[in-house]
């Protein structure tokens, strides 16, 4: 069944506040409906997207040169379907079809909406780069923390979301995943990375969603025993540990599991979601070697079929999610 106008609008507003590339971005959730490409280019459904979509394109963001792209797709399809095009998005794309393109490595500021899981939309500033000029990788939000996120929104029971859940994320990069647990009602979240250029966004990102109230942030060194800010591990103790794409190297691996080891001592009925984009077989299995010889259990993996909520950038990414917890009997397992 092809879905109704309000899922047409709010298929393509999603993916135009996110800023999906012009490669991955879609009109039409199944390709090959004719129905459904009459719906989404009727004029109706193009007055709707124009005004509640590419008209707030200044207002939110989002680049002209990148609008008048997303149009130009547009209105081709809408040719396709033999319908007339609405004034407004002809006149809007010709208007601006020779501003220029900004340059690749200006942060941008994507925004995600969790609409129709609830009414909330959050706004991380980062970069389309693969790596920032410092060449780190934080400055971007991956695959592995958008499959996460999408998990977490539909399974926020299932997770143990609460609002008074002690949440602990590792290796947080844009913040993607802390700030999206505060917009579903999380008061106690601890953000950390192990680059201070990195945290900078991350306080950044955190002061753009007005949510200081209920994130910290602290430079935190895995492994490191000496870091200052290691006692957070002996102080506090957390319900929920959360990372994503945090295992892309296998010494990281080590001093990953580590860590979360003693937050598990400290708390043995805590439970960790590590989420994991599959590049390299030997470091996977390297990690799933660790966790069994420090009495980590994985409960059990999930790989997402399909994302409607989070658009991925890359082509086809393997994730893959974990959810572990202390190898310990009298432990209360994740509920599949």
């Amino acid at each position: 069944m092809p879905p109704l106008a309000d899922n047409i609008t709010q298929f393509v507003q999603r993916q135009y506040f996110q800023q999906v590339p012009l490669r991955k971005f879609r009109f039409r959730q199944l390709e090959n409906d004719d129905q459904e490409l009459q719906a989404v280019c009727s004029l109706r459904i193009q007055q709707e997207l124009f005004s509640h979509t590419f008209s707030k394109s200044t207002d939110v963001g989002i680049s002209i040169h990148y609008m008048v792209n997303i149009l130009k797709r547009y209105i081709l399809l809408i040719e396709q379907s033999n319908q007339e095009i609405d004034d407004n998005i002809l006149n809007t794309m010709i208007s601006n079809i020779s501003v220029p393109a900004l340059p690749a490595d200006i942060p941008q500021r994507v925004h995600y909406l969790l609409e129709p899981y609830g009414s909330s939309t959050f706004v991380i500033q980062e970069s389309r780069n693969i790596l920032g000029s410092s060449g780190m990788t934080g400055f971007r939000t991956w695959e592995a923390a958008l499959a996460l996120g999408e998990y977490i929104v539909k399974n926020s029971m299932k997770v143990g979301l609460r609002e008074n859940t002690r949440i602990l994320e590792l290796g947080a990069g844009t913040g993607f995943i802390s700030i999206l647990c505060s917009r579903l009602g999380v008061k106690n979240i601890l953000a950390t990375d192990g680059y201070e250029d990195v945290i900078n966004v991350l306080k950044s990102n955190i002061e753009i969603n007005h949510l200081g109230s209920s994130i910290q942030t602290r430079r935190l060194i895995w492994g490191d025993k000496q870091d200052e800010n290691h006692e957070i591990l002996q102080t506090f103790q957390f319900d929920l540990i959360l990372g994503a794409d945090i295992t892309y190297d296998t010494e990281l691996c080590e001093t990953l599991t580590d860590t979360i080891l003693q937050i598990f001592r400290k708390n043995k009925q805590a439970k960790a979601i590590i989420s994991i984009t599959e590049r390299r077989t030997d470091t996977l299995e390297y990690f799933e070697k660790l966790l069994k010889s420090k009495h980590i259990r994985s409960v059990w993996t999930y790989a997402p079929s399909n994302n409607d909520l989070f658009f991925y950038v890359s082509d086809n990414p393997i994730v893959r999610l974990y959810f572990l917890q202390f190898s310990d009997p009298s432990q209360v397992n994740f509920s599949r």
